[in-house]
């Protein structure tokens, strides 16, 4: 289980839910990735509530193993998505270095936009 506890402070965080099956998270994955140089001091998380399985073949076809800021978890009862009252996915929580939230957006957004809004 992820804590928001044991996320280090330092960095902005980008906090994305997701459903494994959903083509505007995969494009968002794939745009993050073309843009990954830009991210390299943001953290990303990825939660989702689907089963584990369902969430390691998103890991793995998406190869997120080779970036070491990018960390996939399991968010069994939903907390993330139930706590900012996410309408759909993906949902986008922007975090600055403390953790604090700067932006919420539920949709798919453009990976240059989510870095302007992570280091501001």
């Amino acid at each position: 289980n992820l804590n928001t506890d044991d996320i280090p402070t330092g960095n902005p965080l980008i906090i994305i839910g997701f459903s494994p099956w959903c083509i505007h998270c995969q494009a968002e994955t794939r745009d993050i990735i073309r843009n990954i140089d830009q991210f390299k001091n943001i953290r990303i998380y990825y939660l989702t509530p689907f089963p584990f399985e369902q969430m390691e073949t998103f890991y793995r076809a998406f190869k997120l193993s080779r970036y070491p800021n990018i960390v996939m978890a399991r968010d069994s009862a939903n907390t993330f998505m139930s706590y900012f009252k996410a309408k759909g996915v993906p949902f986008i929580g922007v975090f600055d270095s403390r953790k604090r939230l700067l932006e919420a957006v539920n949709s798919q957004i453009d990976a240059k936009k989510l870095i302007k809004m992570a280091v501001k």
